[in-house]
């Protein structure tokens, strides 16, 4: 007898059904081989440790019928936690106090997360005014109309679209003469319709270069945005009004202009209150060239 023999013999040897001739064959290979032999110690060790474990007798109701008997279910009411067994009245009180906690919190705290996330767009439009918007304008450059022109990224204002909790709205003046007052800390917007763009802006940096805007100004030379060009700079506070007359004056129609065109090239302007403080004796001023 092999190895591969005895081993599909030995549930029968430790059985004890194995008699004869096969018995003293797998006895004779034990003898002869020493892994079927360490095996076999293994397996008697194992029956022996099985034989003199104690026997729990099964309730009767199980020996009778296993396959039906209905294993009665663990009462819950019997291992609740603490907070459980703690008085109804008490845990009301508690939960009520939490939830009550909870709801106030979430109302303090929905302003606050609204300013961080108003104080986030200021930054990153803060970011976009100093950089995209940045002039790369050399000192060699004696013409304004020279001034590259920046591709801006944010959509830009529409001529009905001031800007939210506005302030101070001022509607449009016909006289030419610089009446009025600015204010510290205002946005003035000026809107103009055109049929060419790129022409009255480079008109427009002229006019920005004769109130001697220096040309290193960020949002000098504009920036191009879908249906149109603006201007977003900070100019002194005694510029504003002399540069509302000579806008208005660049778009008034020629006298050979039918009605029609007359109405393409409009001009209207708006002041409010700026949300973020300015610096001293500065405005800022958004001139907003919309393609007809």
């Amino acid at each position: 007898m092999n190895c591969f023999q005895w081993q599909t013999r030995v549930s029968d040897i430790l059985d004890g059904t194995l008699i004869g001739s096969q018995l003293r064959e797998a006895e004779e290979h034990l003898e002869s081989c020493f892994h079927c032999n360490q095996k076999s110690r293994r397996y008697l060790q194992i029956r022996s440790l099985i034989a003199n474990q104690p026997r729990s007798v099964l309730p009767i109701p199980i020996r009778k019928s296993p396959l039906y008997y209905i294993i009665p279910r663990i009462d819950h009411k019997t291992s609740r936690a603490r907070w459980e067994k703690t008085p109804w009245y008490i845990r009301t009180s508690v939960e009520g106090m939490g939830i009550t906690f909870i709801i106030l919190f979430i109302i303090a705290m929905a302003p606050r997360i609204r300013n961080l996330y108003q104080k986030s767009i200021d930054q990153q439009l803060d970011l976009f005014a100093t950089s995209d918007l940045r002039l790369d304008s050399s000192p060699e450059q004696e013409n304004a109309a020279k001034i590259p022109l920046v591709r801006g990224k944010s959509s830009p204002p529409g001529s009905n679209a001031p800007e939210n909790n506005a302030e101070d709205f001022q509607s449009e003046h016909d006289s030419e003469t610089p009446e009025g007052k600015v204010g510290a800390s205002e946005i003035w917007r000026f809107n103009l319709k055109t049929d060419s763009p790129h022409e009255v802006r480079t008109k427009i940096i002229q006019i920005l270069t004769e109130l001697h805007t220096p040309p290193q100004t960020p949002g000098l030379g504009g920036f191009e945005a879908p249906g149109g060009i603006q201007f977003d700079l900070i100019l002194p506070q005694s510029s504003v009004l002399k540069l509302r007359v000579d806008l208005k004056r660049l778009t008034r129609p020629t006298p050979s202009a039918s009605s029609e065109e007359a109405q393409n090239e409009p001009f209207t302007w708006y002041k409010n209150k700026s949300k973020k403080q300015l610096p001293p004796g500065k405005a800022r001023v958004v001139i907003w060239l919309s393609q007809i």
